[in-house]
């Protein structure tokens, strides 16, 4: 893969994260961005990701479960 389409598919990675943001107010999950992008899409950029994880602008939600609030009600 040439530098200047890795380049384009980070770029629109990025975008894709911004909007997320601006339109949900929180970041994305991995799960959501496999299931908006693809995974083979991603595969290609995955430095990229990794770094992108590492700043927090990913939440990597495969490996940090989530705490659900049914699980409070049975206390």
């Amino acid at each position: 893969m040439t530098n200047f389409i890795r380049n384009e598919m980070e770029n629109e990675i990025a975008l894709y994260i911004g909007n997320y943001i601006r339109r949900h107010g929180y970041t994305p999950d991995f799960k959501t961005l496999v299931r908006d992008m693809g995974m083979q899409y991603l595969v290609n950029c995955i430095p990229y990701i990794i770094g992108l994880v590492a700043m927090g602008m990913i939440r990597f939600s495969y490996v940090t479960p989530t705490p659900r609030l049914a699980m409070n009600r049975n206390k």
